[in-house]
């Protein structure tokens, strides 16, 4: 992902996936579980991409594997 690109967002499997705007993904050593970083400085530990995933939009249902970047 690349800066300004559009992504869905959540905290947690339970979470509604929300749009926001990416910014960079975070390696520094304090952060763990927290990684996607979106335009408001807020870190997320999920984190894919909107086009393709419109339908996902402020729902709870889980991605395709495909998308997971991360451990469940």
């Amino acid at each position: 992902m690349k800066p300004f690109d559009k992504v869905l967002v959540r905290l947690t499997n339970n979470c509604a996936w929300m749009p926001k705007f990416f910014l960079h993904y975070d390696t520094g050593p304090d952060v763990k579980y927290y990684p996607f970083v979106t335009i408001d400085n807020i870190g997320y530990p999920q984190c894919i991409p909107y086009n393709g995933n419109e339908h996902l939009c402020r729902k709870t249902n889980n991605c395709d594997d495909f998308y997971k970047t991360w451990a469940n």
